[in-house]
């Protein structure tokens, strides 16, 4: 079941209702700014509390191997293989 509310106040409870969830995608939606100054943060402990990828919504741009290095598995954005991309994400959740 997808979760969804106005944000986060730090990157444990980003991790915390992640882990609450019971899920195996975690997917982190917000502004370019702040990926720049949170995501290094964000998506070790996605990583830590269970997720088994974590999708970040917008075009990485210079900073993919930085994300990527912090956890990052995809990328969804304007021009990107969407449907391969969520196709690939419900076959690892066992949807064929």
């Amino acid at each position: 079941m997808p979760l969804n509310n106005d944000g986060f106040s730090d990157p444990q409870a980003v991790a915390d209702a992640f882990a609450a969830g019971g899920t195996a995608i975690a997917v982190i939606c917000s502004t370019d700014a702040r990926y720049a100054t949170d995501l290094e943060q964000v998506a070790p402990k996605l990583r830590a509390a269970g997720a088994r990828t974590v999708v970040l919504a917008g075009n990485p741009g210079s900073n993919e191997a930085r994300y990527r290095a912090a956890g990052v598995n995809q990328f969804i954005f304007i021009k990107c293989n969407v449907l391969e991309i969520l196709r690939s994400l419900l076959h690892e959740v066992g949807v064929r």
